[in-house]
């Protein structure tokens, strides 16, 4: 048997999510069905992250075991021959036997993008989430810089209870024409994290409050602010890392630290 590892890409607009469920469609019965109708055999995947209905992906990891009698280059070819147009393997190499995409990564990162201008977008309707209002680009910059390093998420996770620790290594926004694009990276995030920081940075660029009140978020208390969950169309996965990282922004270990693939989870 022979790992595969897969890099793929998907409009998440029509699926429930990547994970297999009951009763709905979803990026992983795609693939399953795929590999099924290639090799013959039922072929289980496992993928980097569960991504949620509605949910982009530029950059998913998915790996498997595959007995078959095609080389790896010619699975990759066959399996986007079979996949709908809005799934598509990227990359298809061999791994390391009993690669876990999961948890072997130590970093997924996930970018927000809003469209902003008073007018909506036909072209941008499931691609990102509009905004008509301006938003200050400044002020979101700022508070970027809060989430970095190491913190208690318990106020932008949902469902989750007790402490809800995540190292978050880059957060970045920025504005490219009508398009304002938040990215972050961490080693693991808390469903819903991403849409909820996305949703804090909008409300201090828009103005409603200041960059301080993402800051009060993290303190690790409940706090009386919510956290705002901004809808799931404007979320991308980008990409997941392994091996080593090098974080210049933790707080507790001097100027560097090395954040290794086991605190992923």
């Amino acid at each position: 048997m022979t790992t595969v590892k897969l890099t793929i890409e998907y409009d998440g607009s029509g699926y429930a999510g990547f994970q297999s469920q009951q009763h709905v469609h979803t990026v992983q019965d795609c693939l399953e069905a795929a590999l099924l109708a290639i090799s013959g055999a039922g072929i289980r995947v496992r993928a980097a992250g569960r991504t949620d209905s509605g949910v982009h992906a530029e950059g998913q990891v998915v790996a498997f075991e595959y007995g078959g009698a095609l080389r790896v280059d010619e699975l990759k070819r066959a399996l986007n021959a079979k996949l709908p147009r809005d799934v598509s393997v990227l990359t298809a190499i061999e791994a390391q036997p009993g690669f876990d995409p999961r948890r072997e990564a130590s970093a997924r990162v996930y970018e927000y993008r809003i469209f902003n201008r008073p007018e909506r977008s036909a072209l941008q309707n499931h691609r990102s989430v509009w905004v008509p209002q301006p938003l200050d680009i400044n002020p979101m910059t700022q508070a970027c810089r809060a989430f970095l390093g190491r913190h208690d998420f318990r106020n932008f996770a949902a469902g989750e209870s007790g402490h809800v620790f995540r190292h978050v290594f880059e957060c970045l926004c920025w504005r490219q024409g009508d398009l304002v694009f938040i990215r972050i990276s961490a080693n693991a995030f808390a469903k819903r994290m991403v849409r909820r920081i996305a949703g804090t940075l909008v409300n201090i660029g828009l103005g409603r409050w200041q960059p301080q009140g993402a800051t009060l978020l993290l303190s690790g208390a409940e706090s009386p602010i919510v956290a705002p969950s901004l809808p799931p169309h404007g979320l991308y996965l980008i990409g997941v890392e392994y091996g080593k990282r090098i974080d210049v922004y933790d707080q507790n270990a001097g100027d560097t630290a090395i954040v290794m693939a086991e605190n992923a989870r």
